[in-house]
């Protein structure tokens, strides 16, 4: 059996006996701790205009809430029983559910041919391939993207398997992950350093890149949900320069080029790279984010100035192993200046091993900086609440 069949009858197999109880599949999280933790990262990067595609879209999970902020998307799958279930489960006026299989790069084509350029959301895919089979993938991924589609892919890291293995050897198994092997599914994982190499400079033009995690349905005895070291990239076709064509006079066509520059990533983007780091319990890349002599409301009453005092803030908070989550957001920009708004939630342990819930809704303040980047001048997670 060829690897391409492989995957067809492994996928096969797995999703028609899938029957759509929450739970059941392994990575099935919810959007709120996936593809909206995900969407905070590439929105700025997608042109709204063009169709996103969400490959190897499973049920439809993650396609459901995307199909809530884009016009037009579509779930891609290589198992027929996927794409039923998908459009049984998790159906919308603007998304259609179909098949394509990775490997076959003229099936792309032809989708391509279909919708012209598009946008690309790869969850936990490439990983699933044997690496022989990632340059045909990326073929197709190529062709889906046309000059103008951007591609976020988030994919489990090196630091995977050692997880697994200290998961496994101190707890057993999870059921879902065990259900994803009897249908003889071996999850693999890709190295953060192979992405020049699957994604050769030339070709691609990487935009942005950090650790991440994807988030399980499998919860611990501790009451901890199992998250899987991960990392995401954002990427673009390297079409530095992008033919135009246009009728003259005589009504020949004519083409000329014009430049393609990438802006710098927004506000928005160094929001989703504190949540990030937060997760991570990464303090150095956190403290990247603000200015020198920001601010930082630790709760009502209590402000901190300066990296000095962020830094122990934000360690107080890491102590707590936290899962952050944005709920809703919305930025509001007057030049060099934005504001932050937003519902968030947290979860954590404290050294006693109690669970603490936070919550509030934010008002921030970002400030661009000489060299574009956005960092926090003040970030107040309370908001109003620090009104007395």
């Amino acid at each position: 059996m060829t690897s391409r069949n492989r995957y067809a009858t492994s996928w096969e197999s797995f999703w028609s006996s899938t029957t759509g109880t929450v739970g059941e599949v392994f990575w099935d999280a919810d959007p709120i701790h996936a593809s909206q933790q995900d969407l905070l990262l590439f929105h700025e990067y997608f042109d709204p205009r063009l169709p996103l595609i969400d490959l190897g879209c499973g049920n439809g999970t993650q396609t459901r809430f995307l199909a809530d902020h884009f016009t037009t998307v579509i779930g891609t799958e290589i198992a027929p029983a996927a794409v039923e279930l998908a459009g049984k489960l998790n159906g919308a006026v603007n998304i259609r559910y179909r098949l394509l299989d990775m490997l076959h790069p003229d099936n792309a084509q032809r989708l391509h041919d279909d919708i012209g350029d598009a946008n690309l959301y790869m969850r936990a895919v490439l990983h699933q391939l044997l690496p022989v089979d990632h340059a045909t993938a990326v073929e197709s991924i190529e062709r889906l993207l046309g000059a103008t589609g951007t591609l976020y892919l988030i994919e489990l890291s090196s630091s995977a398997e050692p997880y697994f293995a200290r998961l496994i050897q101190q707890y057993g198994p999870p059921p879902g992950l065990s259900r994803v092997f009897q249908h003889q599914i071996t999850p693999g994982m890709l190295h953060e350093n192979s992405l020049e190499s699957l994604f050769p400079p030339d070709r691609f033009t990487l935009l942005g890149t950090g650790p991440s995690h994807i988030r399980t349905v499998h919860t611990l005895p501790t009451g901890n949900v199992v998250e899987v070291p991960a990392f995401y990239a954002i990427l673009r076709r390297q079409e530095g320069r992008v033919c135009e064509t246009r009728v003259n006079k005589q009504g020949m066509a004519i083409g000329h080029e014009k430049e393609r520059f990438i802006d710098p990533p927004g506000p928005l983007h160094v929001v989703a790279k504190l949540v990030m780091a937060m997760n991570a319990c990464d303090l150095e890349s956190a403290l990247t984010l603000f200015e020198s002599g920001a601010s930082f409301v630790m709760k009502p009453g209590v402000v901190v100035n300066g990296i000095v005092g962020i830094r122990e803030a934000l360690e107080g908070l890491m102590a707590l192993k936290p899962t952050l989550t944005i709920e809703a957001q919305q930025i509001v920009q007057a030049g060099d200046v934005a504001q932050y708004c937003a519902r968030w939630s947290m979860k954590g342990i404290d050294p006693t091993g109690t669970t603490v819930q936070l919550g509030g809704r934010s008002s921030s303040i970002l400030r661009r900086q000489p060299d574009g980047r956005w960092l926090f001048l003040v970030d107040n997670p309370w908001g109003t609440d620090i009104v007395q």
